[in-house]
């Protein structure tokens, strides 16, 4: 029968007990087991009494059972404990067949409802914290030892003299185990007297003190078998004595938290009775009485709820909770428990600062660290979220950020030395997770949506002696939750920063800009891109009614902003867009930047279906080869088509001209025509500076500028349109004398290419620096150095992105020769600078001599002396003599003399004035 002795202690609320099972009643009430009967009470080989506890159950298979009661009452503090008892194993110990006897556990691994994780291959179960005393718990020496584990990992507290096959064998062993208040453990091996239940010899044989305390929860056996072993371990004469509380408390709630949307997790002031925590009926949540579809058992502790719909967002709710019971016996009445639960929205937890580059250090830890702000108004959970810099990636644990609160993230074992903030996660695995050159740095929950997202770079901070370390960056407007670098600077705290307090440099700084398309292109037949300047709202963005184009293709059929920028929206059009065909996109005004400003009204997006282009289909126009001090390089092209390109199919390069046979390229005055000889082109392999990485439909006649600064180009040059200057994260190397410019295509193939030189700048130029040769006509070839001249200086020596200010029409159409304008000025104006001398023949093979005279007779200039023609073309006259000075103003000739192949000599007389002053 089971005995309950008790003896009151000083403490009213404290008993002295001991807690007795001899099984003579027959009854196994208050134990449970792993699986049904395995264990039972039987007369058959009895340890003392009639009766004892027996593994009764027949497996042939092999395997383990358990047996346990709770006694969650039991007092370690101040007093001593012992346990007594009998067992006997009828088979000599191995790593297959063995027992194990826990005096403590926390959790409940020996049957009804079990808790604690999965119990293991050797026994233990992941999370459950326990004392045991066993042979062969882990190893297999056959010595009994008293063992701490934590479920994962197992430590000896008392190893013992005693080898147990060698000792006792098959035969029944008397063994006490006793625990002082200072925590240390004892372990006793007794024998009994013949026929009696008496105790006598009672014998230490092993000692060792605990490193980690376990609180009282259950008394179990654990019996591991093989298949023909089963059936061989009894136990008796469980004597348990020590101090118990007296419990007339029922169970209280201590905790509600949130695990999603449908998921309360409810923690108990003490274990409970599983049938009455597992019934749905003692849960609802008010006022709609709604009740959990299914409960899970975490713990003793703990219950999962899980309802059947979404908590209400934002909400303050009432869980309402009743007749809950504990081990004892005790009900609790009517509980309500009060929570809110809240969906994590995208900028509601921000990054507010960041120290990337913490050395040298100011007065800061020299630790890398992050900190972020909860500006939502309500606790979050950051547990199981992610954070991402780079190319790194860090789970986040759980824990909760109040709202107002900061949190900081920094290297481990570091949470001491920041004391502003007591929320502090020292999880960085690495002293240089942050790379200093800069990174994309993203926070996501835990259903991989983006929060919130920040760049940073040195050239972020207030100058370049705080770009290099101890300093670090900050937010300044937490309510400008789109990222821009203009809302981000330098600490202005004399340690360095402010980690887990107000940014030292908090303020005002709103967003009142509206945003503008900067780009769009098309990936495939498809779908539509459209680039912005700056980061779109997401719900206005992703809209379909807020985006129609023309043509008969109406709103799309899906919309997607692509993150984490928010930068871009891609249309889907199920239909395809027909090559050829212009389109307009016309977004709504609805469309708005995540601060709120919205697109302008009447924004008109003109697109079309891009095509490769062929060999001459976009042309290099114009070139700045010997920039001023401070201002890039450029190289403008032009569409001269009715298609549309993708400038991001193209490339740039260069030849390198170390080895290469260069012609004449000095003269101003040379042929230009579709059949001249490409001479001046250098012979080596282009050398690609790098594929055009921006997307931007060229559409036909238009112009666009490359280069590496288009901010500083803009200080140099007149802009008349910003989306027509193009950024180039690299250019090709462009020598100030001379060199070559190369277009090519995806596959790296010549689309065009040209060489140039400073002569062929006007001669009357007093310096060529800071001026840009452009292209006079699109109908000839790149290659001739005739085809270019000096940009005006009008129009402040360069065009970037528009027309050339020395642009000419030169067909007309008539045949033979002709010069225009009829009056020249080569003031450098941009105007009528140069004599265009046209030519025109039905029949290839001519040959041509093209003479300038004065009007005393004098010859001027030699233009050309018998050189090929083509059927068309043209050359050039600077208005400079043969000594390069520029001529007197007045009449000249310009006298022809062409050959034919069939011997046919013919000469045109060609008039012109000279004007201008000299």
């Amino acid at each position: 029968m089971k005995r309950l002795l008790l003896f009151f202690f000083c403490f009213p609320s404290i008993l002295f007990a001991q807690l007795s099972f001899d099984f003579e009643s027959g009854s196994l009430k208050s134990w449970n087991q792993s699986r049904d009967s395995a264990w039972v009470i039987t007369g058959q080989n009895a340890l003392s009494g009639s009766l004892s506890l027996w593994h009764g159950l027949d497996d042939s298979t092999g395997g383990e059972d358990r047996i346990g009661f709770a006694y969650d009452s039991l007092v370690l503090e101040n007093s001593l404990t012992t346990w007594s008892f009998i067992l006997r194993h009828g088979y000599n110990p191995s790593s297959s067949n063995k027992w194990a006897v826990y005096l403590l556990s926390e959790g409940n691994m020996f049957g009804g409802d079990l808790q604690g994780g999965e119990i293991s291959g050797g026994g233990q179960v992941a999370g459950n914290r326990a004392i045991v005393l066993g042979v062969n718990y882990k190893g297999s020496d056959d010595l009994l030892k008293l063992w701490f584990t934590d479920g994962e990992k197992a430590v000896v507290i008392a190893e013992t003299i005693l080898n147990w096959e060698e000792e006792f064998g098959t035969m029944a062993a008397s063994l006490k185990v006793e625990r002082k208040a200072d925590g240390q453990w004892n372990v006793y091996s007794g024998g009994t007297l013949a026929g009696t239940d008496s105790l006598i010899n009672w014998m230490m044989i092993g000692s060792g003190n605990e490193t980690e305390t376990v609180e009282p929860g259950y008394f179990g056996i654990q019996y591991r078998f093989s298949s023909r072993q089963d059936m061989k371990f009894w136990f008796d004469n469980l004597n348990i004595s020590g101090y118990f509380r007296k419990d007339t408390t029922a169970p209280g709630i201590t905790s509600v938290k949130l695990l999603n949307e449908y998921t309360l997790r409810l923690s108990y002031s003490e274990a409970v009775d599983m049938k009455s925590a597992l019934y749905p009926g003692n849960y609802r949540i008010l006022p709609d009485e709604i009740q959990p579809v299914s409960i899970i058992p975490v713990s003793d502790l703990l219950v999962d709820l899980v309802f059947g719909q979404e908590f209400s967002s934002g909400l303050e709710q009432v869980l309402r909770v009743h007749g809950i019971g504990d081990r004892k016996g005790n009900l609790s009445g009517t509980m309500d428990a009060v929570f809110t639960w809240y969906k994590p929205l995208p900028g509601d937890i921000i990054f507010n600062e960041v120290m990337y580059d913490p050395l040298p250090a100011v007065t800061l830890p020299g630790y890398e660290y992050v900190e972020l702000f909860n500006r939502s108004g309500y606790t979050i959970s950051v547990g199981n979220w992610t954070l991402i810099a780079g190319k790194k990636i860090l789970k986040l644990p759980d824990h909760e950020l109040p709202a107002g609160e900061y949190m900081l993230i920094c290297y481990r074992e570091t949470k001491d030395q920041y004391t502003a903030s007591d929320h502090v996660l020292d999880i960085l695995g690495s002293k240089t997770l942050f790379s200093n050159e800069g990174a994309l740095m993203q926070l996501l929950d835990a259903d991989s949506v983006l929060v919130d997202w920040m760049e940073y770079s040195p050239g972020m901070h207030s100058t370049e002696y705080y770009a290099g370390g101890g300093w670090s960056l900050e937010r300044v407007d937490q309510d400008r939750v789109c990222h821009s670098p203009t809302n981000w600077s330098t600490s202005i705290d004399r340690q360095g920063g402010t980690p887990g307090s107000k940014n030292s440099i908090a303020g005002r700084n709103p967003d009142r800009t509206p945003p503008e398309p900067v780009s769009v292109y098309l990936p495939d037949e498809n779908s539509l891109t459209i680039e912005f300047n700056e980061y779109l709202g997401y719900g206005s963005a992703v809209l379909k009614e807020n985006w129609l184009v023309d043509g008969g293709m109406g709103i799309p059929d899906s919309v997607c902003l692509l993150n984490p920028w928010n930068r871009a929206v891609t249309l889907i059009y199920r239909a395809g867009f027909k090559p050829g065909k212009e389109y307009n996109l016309e977004p709504k005004g609805e469309i708005m930047d995540c601060s709120g400003n919205r697109l302008h009204h009447g924004t008109k997006i003109r697109f079309a279906l891009p095509v490769l282009p062929m060999r001459s289909e976009i042309l290099i126009s114009e070139v700045l080869f010997n920039p001023l001090p401070f201002c890039p390089d450029f190289i403008e092209i032009h569409n001269p088509t009715q298609k549309t390109f993708d400038i991001a199919d193209l490339c740039l390069a260069n030849r390198e001209t170390g080895n290469s046979e260069h012609g004449s390229t000095g003269g101003d005055d040379s042929a230009a025509g579709d059949d001249s000889a490409a001479g001046d082109i250098p012979v080596n392999d282009p050398v690609p500076a790098g594929r055009i990485m921006e997307h931007r439909l060229l559409f036909p006649g238009q112009y666009l500028a490359l280069t590496e600064d288009p901010e500083e180009l803009s200080a140099f040059f007149m802009i008349h349109d910003g989306f027509s200057i193009v950024k180039m994260s690299d250019m090709p190397a462009m020598g100030d004398i001379e060199g070559s410019v190369l277009l090519l295509d995806r596959y790296l193939s010549v689309v065009d290419e040209m060489a140039y030189h400073r002569d062929m700048h006007h001669p009357a130029l007093p310096s060529p620096e800071g001026v840009s040769l452009e292209r006079i006509s699109f109908s000839p070839g790149s290659e001739n150095p005739s085809n270019w001249h000096s940009a005006s200086s009008t129009d402040g020596f360069g065009t970037p992105g528009r027309k050339n200010s020395q642009y000419m029409e030169i067909d007309d159409g008539r045949e033979g020769i002709s010069v225009e304008p009829e009056i020249f000025t080569p003031d450098m104006d941009g105007v009528e600078d140069i004599l265009l001398i046209r030519y025109r023949f039905s029949t290839p093979g001519c040959r041509a001599r093209i003479l300038v005279f004065d009007p005393g007779g004098r010859l001027v200039r030699e233009i050309a002396m018998g050189e090929l023609l083509g059927t068309e073309g043209f050359y050039t006259w600077n208005g400079c003599d043969r000594n390069g000075e520029l001529a007197g103003r007045g009449l000249y000739l310009v006298f022809t003399v062409v050959s034919g192949v069939d011997g046919r000599i013919r000469r045109y007389r060609n008039t012109c004035i000279l004007s201008g002053n000299r």
